[in-house]
């Protein structure tokens, strides 16, 4: 399950979320800390990217794990300017699975994201259809079976 993700442009002082999600089913304890501290996370991305260095950070996916959540860090591009995205994920979610359904659904909304990710005023209400437009995709990507940890059927086949 993804509990949190931004994009954050890094080529401001100190790194500025473009778009945010928190999902609605995120655990209560969990959502309310993540309502608090949303603010301190793009900073973060900053950071970590910036002590690596951009060229040393690559254009991998990398992770950190503890114990029950994982932070998941990607690279993207629009209209030539690079965004990097967080995700704080379920520690049994596949690292590449969560990055594999953001850019199904950042594809399948291009558009949007563009505007969103490259004007200066935003209007409120499309980052909100965006947010909700997320959580519907996700329906048929939650884990089925907790035992299993598989998504769908051919996951419970592999």
């Amino acid at each position: 399950m993804i509990y949190y993700v931004t994009i954050v442009d890094m080529s401001e002082e100190t790194g500025v979320s473009r778009w945010d999600y928190i999902h609605p089913d995120t655990p209560k304890e969990l959502f309310d800390h993540l309502k608090e501290v949303r603010d301190y996370i793009p900073p973060m991305t900053y950071g970590i990217v910036s002590v690596v260095s951009k060229d040393l950070f690559g254009d991998r996916l990398r992770r950190m794990e503890f114990s029950d959540m994982q932070i998941i860090i990607g690279k993207i591009e629009v209209e030539g300017k690079e965004y990097y995205v967080f995700f704080l994920a379920d520690i049994r979610d596949h690292y590449r699975a969560v990055w594999r359904a953001f850019m199904e659904f950042f594809d399948s909304e291009k558009e949007s994201f563009k505007r969103i990710i490259t004007t200066e005023i935003v209007e409120i209400a499309e980052m909100e259809r965006l947010r909700n437009a997320f959580s519907a995709f996700l329906v048929n990507r939650y884990r089925k079976n907790p035992l299993f940890g598989g998504r769908d059927i051919k996951s419970f086949a592999a």
